[in-house]
């Protein structure tokens, strides 16, 4: 590196060898004028190369991609399958339907010749009783066309079992129920189909 202030004192001595002269002196302070300006041109350069030589220039580092984990999808639970409830198959004829109309419920007396070898016929409330001595507890299983009871104990009537009868109830002009038509049938099959084995007809009492 140029050493400024050796080049400096060189200039200076081999310039004041006429300060004895008036003009030469004037020339000289004129050179030293210069020769200033230079020196301070030259400290004011080389402070600029020293700040850019000596300034490290910064170093873009890349930033390191920040690792990203997976997201696991969500577990869905489904519920076990629920077993199916086996339906069971309605009965043919159902029972516990409704009830006897009070209407119903009170003594007939029997009108045709067929009944009379049983008497009168009473209805309760949960049982039917006719003067011969047959009394069964009864159930309305059907209102289709009339009441059908099921019978329990099965009453026997000419040595033929009758577990069910229907009750028809007949109506005057005026709309009571004056009269009963009953239907007796020998099984279940039978009474689905109204197929009777016997028929008659009693009036209220």
């Amino acid at each position: 590196m140029l050493n400024l202030r050796t080049w400096t004192v060189d200039l200076t001595s081999n310039l004041s060898f006429k300060t004895n002269n008036p003009a030469g002196r004037r020339s000289s302070q004129m050179n030293q004028l210069a020769l200033g300006l230079m020196v301070a041109t030259l400290f004011l350069v080389s402070g600029c190369r020293g700040q850019q030589t000596s300034s490290p220039e910064p170093s873009l580092a890349a930033a390191p991609e920040s690792a990203v984990s997976p997201v696991p999808d969500p577990v869905v639970e489904t519920a076990p399958p629920q077993p199916e409830v086996p339906v069971a198959a309605p009965d043919t004829v159902a029972t516990n339907t409704s009830q006897l109309p009070v209407t119903l419920v009170q003594q007939w007396d029997p009108l045709s010749n067929v009944l009379f070898e049983f008497g009168p016929m009473t209805v309760g409330p949960d049982q039917i009783t006719w003067s011969s001595g047959q009394t069964s507890d009864y159930s309305v299983v059907g209102t289709d066309n009339g009441y059908l009871l099921r019978l329990d104990p099965v009453p026997v009537f000419f040595d033929t079992a009758n577990p069910y009868i229907k009750l028809i109830p007949q109506t005057n002009p005026a709309g009571a129920v004056t009269e009963v038509e009953v239907a007796f049938y020998e099984n279940e099959q039978k009474a689905q189909s109204d197929e009777y084995i016997m028929f008659g007809t009693y009036m209220v009492r």
